[in-house]
């Protein structure tokens, strides 16, 4: 159970394919955040045909989870001041934040989570990814590997940042890796929802004073 109007006393349902359902109640016993299960029926009213709710009825949360979809996602950016991260679904894939209210992990930059999920549209029609469950894996995938390269430093306003194969190098991961030089690095990256890869650790390989 996604939201309860009780305005119009209806509550809104999402189920494990994503779909919208509105149940109307004069009395309920459930609440926002509840899982429930029912059977589906169509109805053909002077709008078209529409889906009704029947034989609603309090599903075991485990038993509920495991119907919705599972991926594995990558942790491209982090953000402790704002109290979330960023994970991407797949290459070409849209991402979304998760925030740290959704869960107790808090994972690193490039870390890979197994995401439990749903999909809710807002009113302005954005979709947005909405966490069941999110677990902790050794598994991996495309979205993130490992590159050699030259790296270069950059300054601009007092501030360092570098590019490594043409890719952008934040000033948090420079100084993190304590190079101050350009040399030959190894550098992890991951995927990012922008399509672009975003470097998330360094590894100097052969420094040299410059």
């Amino acid at each position: 159970i996604d939201y309860d109007n009780q305005d119009k006393k209806t509550l809104h349902i999402i189920s494990c394919n994503s779909e919208l359902f509105f149940y109307k109640y004069m009395k309920t016993a459930y609440s926002k955040g509840d899982f429930v299960k029912f059977r589906t029926y169509r109805k053909n009213v002077s709008k078209g045909i529409i889906a009704e709710i029947a034989d609603l009825s309090p599903c075991p949360k485990d038993e509920a989870i495991s119907k919705f979809s599972t991926r594995l996602v990558v942790v491209d950016d982090i953000n402790d001041a704002k109290k979330l991260f960023h994970v991407v679904l797949g290459i070409g894939e849209t991402g979304d934040v998760i925030r740290y209210s959704d869960t107790p992990l808090r994972p690193s930059l490039g870390d890979f989570l197994h995401l439990t999920y749903y999909i809710k549209q807002n009113k302005e029609g954005v979709k947005h990814i909405m966490p069941l469950q999110i677990q902790t894996t050794e598994d991996t995938n495309e979205m993130r590997k490992t590159i050699q390269g030259y790296l270069e430093i950059k300054h601009k306003n007092d501030t360092r940042f570098a590019f490594v194969n043409h890719i952008y190098v934040h000033a948090s991961i420079l100084a993190k890796s304590g190079i101050t030089n350009d040399c030959y690095v190894s550098a992890d990256i991951v995927y990012s929802s922008d399509d672009k890869w975003r470097v998330v650790s360094l590894v100097p390989a052969s420094c040299n004073s410059q």
